[in-house]
């Protein structure tokens, strides 16, 4: 009965630990959240995005001084038409789901985004399948790899 009693102990310890992986889950999704919610604000959204990203939707770029500089420009294009007052975004995740592997985070989720700019109508953009690969570094995850999509209904 001893025998048997030690693996049964062990086991039931293991049992008993909290769940590591959802925990990192939720860690990702609060993450993603707060990522999301900078929407039209590139200098805070940066701070999300690794050095070494790469960003794919329709052509692929990888994050530096050009995409950057496209980034920027795109930007002060549209404060130009605003008059310098902004737009405002509200993004909606659906559908998230999050797998982590050690420091290593995917993330997968429906995106749908409307814009209320300062000046005219509402527009709601088409929605988006995002896909994510994140990397946690001294304590703090960011994002290394975007794949966006038109999210298409099935025919």
């Amino acid at each position: 009965m001893k025998i048997l009693s030690l693996p049964l102990l062990s086991l039931l310890g293991l049992l008993a630990l909290p769940p590591h992986a959802a925990a990192s889950e939720e860690e990702v999704l609060a993450f993603l959240k707060d990522y999301s919610a900078l929407e039209g604000d590139l200098d805070a959204q940066s701070r999300y995005i690794r050095d070494d990203r790469v960003w794919i939707a329709v052509s692929r770029w990888a994050h530096g001084p050009d995409f950057m500089a496209w980034q920027e420009a795109q930007r002060d294009h549209r404060a130009k038409q605003t008059d310098g007052q902004g737009d405002t975004y509200h993004v909606q995740m659906e559908s998230p789901i999050i797998r982590v592997y050690g420091n290593t985070a995917v993330a997968s989720y429906l995106r749908r985004t409307q814009v209320m700019p300062s000046k005219g109508p509402i527009v709601t953009q088409p929605p988006l399948w995002i896909s994510l690969v994140l990397v946690k570094e001294s304590g703090s995850w960011g994002i290394a790899h975007s794949h966006i999509s038109p999210a298409r209904p099935w025919n």
